[in-house]
């Protein structure tokens, strides 16, 4: 890709699933230099060094619209919808999102912001970018897939087979969201092993002015931790898992992004092109079972969410010694 539009505003959209290192690879890409915004959503048991995400992003847009539209798993309407410009809602949202991005490149040429629903509404996005002649940009994370999803288990009590799969589905999106466009794959794994290598590659891959080096080292020394990584699987762990056998694809995809995260291979090369048309096929020539897991997996999930309720009712706590 050529360095077009060196100096006009883009945003960098920071896409992942959730679990997968976003926030650590949001905080470095703060610390490479790119704001990230001042109203960030509160640090919590989850994230205890913060979440790094825009509150006006995920909750007032990413989320309302999601919330309207009664959250699709892949939304492959969205910009249809929008072209089309009878939702009412859908416009408000759209009105709004082009005020939030006018505000946030006021006085700077870059801003990012990170959002592991964003991969489902890249249409919207760019839609009100491309209007607003803002150049779109990306850093997709990688995380070993099983790490994640296991991550998923303790802090989102998603089931394994769930986690992968919403795994998949994240990084399709994202692929295919980001084609044609300035874009980096940067591992999670590598960022905390080697953060100093990781943000050359991310400053590089996007274009970006030599940083703070006070900056980067309060990055590397104070918030990085080795530890942050609870859920650690080695990469030879994948294929042999039994989860896997329900979503194999994970490890053909995993496989092909290490590549691209490890400077092997280049979106441009043809060992890519190839193997991702292969891997588009036979995601898409499985959408219909994924679909059916996933909406079952969601009504097991929320059928346990009804039970704990009841199990904390107070008619529960006087019948249940009764019984």
């Amino acid at each position: 890709m050529n360095d077009i539009a060196v100096h006009k505003k883009r945003v960098i959209m920071i896409l992942g699933m959730a679990r997968s290192g976003t926030s650590t690879i949001a905080r470095g890409l703060k610390a490479a230099g790119v704001d990230l915004g001042e109203k960030m959503l509160r640090a919590d048991s989850r994230n205890p060094k913060g979440f790094w995400e825009d509150t006006d992003v995920t909750i007032k847009i990413n989320r309302g619209i999601l919330r309207h539209f009664g959250f699709p798993w892949i939304f492959d309407e969205l910009a249809d919808h929008m072209r089309v410009g009878e939702d009412d809602m859908l416009m408000y949202y759209k009105h709004h999102t082009s005020l939030l991005v006018r505000e946030r490149l006021q006085n700077k040429s870059v801003w990012a912001f990170k959002d592991t629903n964003t991969t489902v509404l890249l249409p919207f996005w760019q839609t009100i970018l491309n209007e607003l002649g803002v150049e779109d940009c990306y850093l997709i994370a990688l995380r070993n897939p099983l790490s994640c999803a296991y991550s998923n288990i303790r802090h989102s009590n998603l089931e394994l087979e769930a986690g992968l799969l919403a795994w998949l589905k994240n990084i399709i999106l994202g692929i295919d969201g980001s084609h044609g466009r300035r874009r980096i794959v940067v591992s999670y794994e590598n960022m905390v092993t080697n953060p100093q290598y990781e943000l050359s590659r991310l400053r590089h891959g996007l274009v970006l002015p030599e940083p703070n080096h006070h900056d980067i080292n309060e990055f590397i020394n104070n918030f990085l931790d080795k530890n942050l990584g609870h859920h650690v699987y080695a990469d030879d762990e994948i294929a042999g898992h039994p989860a896997i056998a329900a979503i194999p694809l994970c490890v053909k995809v995993y496989r092909l992004l290490k590549l691209l995260a490890e400077d092997k291979i280049t979106f441009a090369d043809n060992e890519f092109i190839t193997e991702w048309q292969s891997i588009r096929t036979e995601f898409y020539e499985q959408y219909p079972l994924y679909l059916y897991a996933d909406l079952v997996l969601k009504d097991n999930l929320q059928l346990q969410r009804e039970i704990r309720a009841i199990k904390k009712s107070l008619a529960w706590k006087l019948l249940v010694p009764l019984w």
